[in-house]
C-alpha cells in the first residue's frame, strides 16, 4: 500500500533516516536536534518550504514525541498548516 499523499519523515539520526529509506514511498531527512515541539515544527516547517514542493497554507500532519528525543515516545499528533508558528498559545 502507499498512500495518496506524501509520506516525509525527519529525524535527527542518520541510521534511522537510512532504515526510513527503506519504507516504501517515505521520503526521509536529517535535521538538527531541538529542545521542544514547537522548535521541531518551527523546523520542519522551514525544511519543507526550502524543499519547493508545498505552499503556505497547505496542511501537514506531524507526529512527534514530547519531549523530543526520547526514543518510543510518539506521543503527540499535531495538524499544522505550513509557513505559521509552531508556537502553542
Amino acid at each position: 500500500y502507499r498512500a495518496a499523499q506524501p509520506i516525509l519523515a525527519f529525524t535527527t539520526d542518520e541510521g534511522t533516516r537510512n532504515q526510513l529509506a527503506l519504507s516504501w514511498g517515505v521520503e526521509s531527512h536529517v535535521v538538527p536536534f531541538v529542545k521542544s515541539t514547537d522548535e521541531m515544527v518551527d523546523l520542519v516547517d522551514h525544511e519543507l518550504q526550502k524543499l519547493k514542493r508545498f505552499n503556505d497554507g497547505d496542511i501537514v500532519v506531524m507526529t512527534a514525541g514530547s519531549p523530543p528525543g526520547v526514543p518510543g515516545t510518539t506521543n503527540m499528533v499535531r495538524v499544522h498548516h505550513l509557513g505559521e508558528s509552531g508556537r502553542t498559545a
